[in-house]
């Protein structure tokens, strides 16, 4: 079951006596700082006066303290128990120094001169003038022989100082101050005395876990991770100290953490961190240290004599070996950080990745940030001419003659992505048993067929359907399918696992193949892919990258003028009437005004590369919307062509409703860019898409429903990077409907979004909703719906199941199979019909196989709204979770339409909906079962009385009709949807909801021939708040 996360915890800051416990919110994670080391203080001469007496009624009563101090060195404050801890009555601090953080478990946060890592105190000068601590001093209540005496010191105005608590005093000034003992973690006392012997200031240090803080924050006190030595405490200066400490010429530059076919050394295959110096000067890191953890930067030392030549590279083995070059750690292939820092521990720079593949490369680009999609350059310029280069010397060692050639990732021309295998060699080669894969460290994922012989000359093509073994006309396929994004290698190997041949794959483009050019080394792009001939024609070495207008788009006030990014190299071109620009397009040469509605699109193209994806920016002049704005562009031609259009009838169309034929029947695809703004009129993002028709009957409809899909083909990205539906905690989405309320459409647009909600504290999956107002290229387009979109993708996101989306079977209708296996289920039901539901032992082997909760919930909801489309229902499975199938809500359009005896429905023999073809054998079954009867008796009487009552579904239906209030005049002028048809849809909801839970309860009664006490029983506590609702 999906839940929203829990409010963050509080955790309470512990104080001393008599002093309220600051609160400061519990951190999601206790992510570590780099160690730092703290100079010693600066030497400076001269002396200065000593700081103004305090006032003399001040100086009595805190001489009166230290008397008793120094007379009860055991203090006299409360004992804390846990830690045998002695506190102190803490005194107001002085209003020039005080102390302001200490730590007593320092285990990673800060070296001292030594590299080492000890306890610290830090005090500041708070006042306007400078202070001489000359004769101040700090002691521990519970031992006043061991006190640290300042030297004379001259603290200016915001000036901090810290000294160490590590038990060796050293108070000489010009060098590093320790103190003559240590801080207990359990929890201490720290007491600041100035010139006079007065104490000005104490602090009783709570019990430390290793790494925390006690420090001043105002004038309280607060146990915190967020340490700053040094600095003020603030949360910006701890996360400075997170980051890079130091500037330095040398950085990471590239990292392989899963390595499996790249340098080959005498002592096997490593994983590899790479290192490049780009100034013009040798750079020798003698006594610098390399490491996979912010929290240890100096876990590895480089060698003695260790450079990195002027513009050159170095190469560090992560083996775990701990020789030369071969550090003591290894990477992990889950991600985290690799540090470089200098001979003083400081970072220098710190590189961040994720998961990453075997042989894929984790990459710096020319403008600093990294990539996953470039091939592997160990050792030399991160670069496709340094890729060919490598490339082209491990071809060189292929001694089989046997060669990937092309291969295609994502193809609309043929059914399945592909790859040419060809024979260079001068002998047939037979390939039974051999391997080929997309990930190295299984080389062998997929084999050849026994009988697969390639003879010399010939080319073999495979399939990538995630299929196996071959097709009736002889096909061969794989059982795996490649991805666009790149970042892994297509391999073959032989029956023994080694892999002789390998096709690093970068980022892939539709229609496009990637693959070796006759005379031409490494690997390219091909526009025109020719499987089972020799590679040629236009060949490209990578994608433009894409122009970046300056303004967003969005509703504006004023006329806009755009500036548009010219890659390097590359010519722009752009159009303003939503068509794609090419390059009989104008050209841009300057800023471009806009002071009308208008969809700004823009395209680069340069020399020997593929044209770049298209920037899309719609500008909106004249208009104001209480909701959300959507902007959905494509290509005109594409959607609303008379003949060709995707929402068009076109010319094959029936000539009555739902016009079978027409184009919008199609379930092709076509390109678009989708643009969302939230209420304040900042751009949530804007992102090429796919779009697709959705929906059934709806399609007919003048305003239709759309699929909207992130495609890397499209962007370059497979998700929407926001976070779109409020009420769910995810921040990326994979696709989501723009739904004009299908057959609801032109009745009161909310019956199936808002009546969803029914299931918003149960176990089954529904669809979220946001209120928009769509535009399509540039034309009003009316109010819409954007709704979650049910497929294997949202129900991992709901299940907290991801990286299982191929694993799920999904199931629409009574039994057909979107992804995967009905088997299990059918199987139950096979059962049940033969055999009923008898007694709990039968209950409990269905149980096994549906969650019977989450059953009960979702047909108590079907009942109660009273669906008559019932057979639109979709249900799921993780077989690598519990493998119980459970449902989704899923078009509500025809719920609360017309008052019907739904449990009478469901109970009745031969099916129920709509021409009774929904299956109703199970419902019927189990409701036989006197547990499972008693189950949803209850949960069904327990709901009618709390979440799903008349006030309720009031309240759910005037929010909803008050947000769209505003927007309903243009919409139903648009599309001629009159306003007294509205009003009177809106009169039959308003009416059904007051009346529906009242007769539903009869329906319960008359259909399963409850008496009086089981009425009482079940439906008790709703029947009261039935009879009040009608009061």
């Amino acid at each position: 079951m999906n839940r929203p996360p829990a409010e963050s915890l509080g955790r309470t800051g512990r104080a001393g006596p008599g002093k309220a416990p600051a609160q400061r919110p519990m951190p999601a994670a206790r992510t570590q700082a780099p160690r730092r080391r703290v100079s010693p203080p600066p030497r400076r001469g001269g002396g200065g006066s000593l700081a103004p007496l305090l006032l003399v009624a001040a100086v009595v009563v805190a001489a009166a303290f230290l008397l008793q101090y120094k007379l009860m060195p055991n203090g006299f404050g409360l004992k804390v128990k846990q830690a045998d801890v002695q506190t102190v009555a803490e005194i107001h601090a002085s209003k020039t120094v005080r102390l302001s953080e200490i730590m007593s478990s320092n285990g990673s946060a800060l070296l001292n001169e030594e590299g080492d890592s000890c306890d610290w105190v830090e005090i500041e000068n708070v006042g306007s003038s400078e202070v001489n601590l000359s004769g101040w001093s700090l002691a521990k209540v519970a031992n006043s022989v061991n006190t640290f005496t300042f030297p004379e010191h001259m603290l200016a105005p915001g000036e901090r100082i810290l000294i160490y608590a590590d038990g060796r005093l050293r108070n000489t000034y010009g060098y590093q101050y320790h103190l003559p003992f240590r801080i207990s973690a359990s929890g201490d006392t720290l007491m600041l005395f100035n010139a006079a012997g007065t104490a000005v200031d104490t602090a009783n240090v709570p019990e430390l876990r290793r790494n925390e803080v006690y420090r001043r924050m105002g004038d309280a006190w607060e146990v915190s991770p967020e340490y700053t030595p040094g600095m003020e405490n603030t949360h910006e200066n701890y996360q400075t100290l997170l980051s890079v400490s130091v500037a330095a010429e040398v950085r990471v530059n590239e990292l392989m953490a899963v390595n499996a076919s790249y340098l080959k050394t005498d002592l096997g295959v490593f994983d590899y961190i790479e290192l490049v110096n780009p100034s013009a000067e040798d750079a020798d890191l003698t006594g610098w240290y390399l490491s996979d953890s912010r929290d240890n930067p100096a876990k590895w030392r480089f060698p003695d004599g260790t450079t990195v030549p002027a513009g050159g590279y170095l190469l560090v083995y992560a083996s775990g070996l701990d020789e030369g070059l071969h550090t003591n750690f290894k990477l992990a292939s889950e991600g985290e950080d690799v540090v470089l820092a200098n001979e003083n521990g400081q970072p220098v720079d710190i590189v961040s990745y994720d998961i990453l593949r075997s042989d894929q490369a984790y990459s710096r680009q020319p403008d600093g940030s990294f990539s996953t999609s470039l091939a592997p350059t160990p050792g030399m310029a991160n670069t496709t001419e340094s890729a060919a280069l490598i490339e082209s010397q491990f071809a060189a060692r292929n001694t089989m003659g046997v060669f990937v050639t092309e291969v295609v990732a994502s193809t609309s021309e043929q059914s399945y992505d592909w790859a040419e295998i060809y024979n260079a060699s001068a002998v047939s080669v037979d390939l039974s048993g051999y391997g080929l894969s997309d990930d190295a460290a299984r080389p062998r994922r997929w084999q050849f067929p026994a009988g697969t012989v390639l003879a010399p000359g010939q080319y073999l093509g495979v399939f990538f359907s995630g299929l196996t073994g071959k097709s009736p006309s002889g096909a061969i396929h794989a059982d795996f399918r490649l991805a666009v994004e790149g970042g892994y290698g297509v391999t073959l190997a032989t029956p023994a696992g080694e892999i002789f041949d390998r096709v690093p794959m970068p980022e892939q483009f539709t229609d496009v193949s990637y693959g070796r050019v006759s005379g031409q080394s490494g690997f390219r792009y091909l526009g025109s892919p020719s499987p089972g001939g020799a590679n040629g024609g236009e060949v490209y070495d990578g994608k433009t990258r894409m122009p970046e207008a300056s303004v967003p788009g969005g509703v504006k006030a004023e006329p806009v003028t755009v500036e548009l990014t010219v890659p390097e190299g590359a010519r722009v071109y752009y159009t303003l009437d939503s068509t794609a620009p090419d390059e009989s397009d104008a050209r841009y040469t300057g800023p471009i005004r806009i002071s009308a509605t208008a969809v700004l699109r823009a395209r680069a193209f340069r020399d020997g590369m593929l044209p770049s994806y298209i920037e899309t920016e719609t500008y909106l002049f004249g208009v104001s919307h209480d909701l959300r704005v959507v902007s959905l562009v494509c290509e005109p031609y594409d959607l609303f062509d008379e003949t060709n259009g995707l929402y068009m009838r076109g010319p094959n169309a029936s000539s009555t409703f739902p016009y079978t034929g027409a184009n919008f029947w199609r379930t092709d695809e076509i390109e678009g860019h989708i643009e969302m703004y939230a209420l304040d009129g900042s751009q949530m993002f804007s992102q090429g898409c796919g779009v697709r028709l959705h929906g059934q009957y709806s399609r007919a409809e003048k305003q239709k429903a759309f699929k909207i899909i992130a495609r890397s083909e499209y962007a370059g990205m497979n998700r929407f990077h926001a976070r779109i539906f409020e009420n769910r905690p995810y921040e990326e989405y994979q696709s989501f409907l723009l739904r004009g309320s299908g057959q609801d459409g032109d009745k009161t647009r909310m019956r199936d979004s808002v009546l969803q909600k029914l299931a918003e504290n149960t176990s089954v999956m529904y669809q979220e909703t946001e209120l928009a107002v769509v535009y399509i290229n540039g034309r009003y387009w009316g109010h819409y719906n954007i709704r979650e979109r049910i497929n294997k993708h949202s129900i991992c996101q709901f299940e907290n199941w991801e990286g299982d989306e191929d694993k799920i079977d999904l199931i629409k209708a009574n039994s057909r199979e979107m992804q995967g296996s009905n088997d299990t289920y059918a199987e139950m039901l096979t059962w049940v019909k033969k055999n009923g539901i008898p007694n709990d032992q039968a209950l409990e082997a269905v149980g096994e196989v549906i969650d019977l909760q989450n059953y009960i919930e979702y047909h108590a909801i079907e009942i109660f709204v009273g669906n008559g489309d019932t057979l639109n229902v979709k249900r799921y499975r993780n077989g690598s979770a519990d493998g119980k199938w459970r449902y989704c809500l899923f078009d509500l359009d025809w719920a609360f339409f017309v008052d019907t005896n739904s449990i009478g429905r469901w109970l009745e023999p031969g099916g129920m909906g709509t021409n009774k073809y929904t299956d109703n054998a199970l419902f019927i079954a189990l409701m036989k079962n006197a547990t499972f009867r008693d189950r949803f008796l209850t949960y069904m009487g327990h709901m009618m009385a709390t979440d799903w009552t008349t006030e309720h579904l009031l309240q759910m239906f005037t929010e909803r009709y008050e947000a769209l209030q505003s927007e309903m005049p243009r919409h139903m002028e648009t599309f001629g949807f009159s306003a007294s048809t509205y009003a009177s849809e809106l009169k039959r909801l308003n009416s059904y909801c007051k009346t529906r839970p009242g007769k539903l309860l009869g329906y319960f009664k008359d259909s399963m021939n409850l008496s009086d006490a089981d009425m009482e029983k079940y439906f008790g506590d709703a029947m009261r708040v039935v009879r009040a609702s009608q009061v």
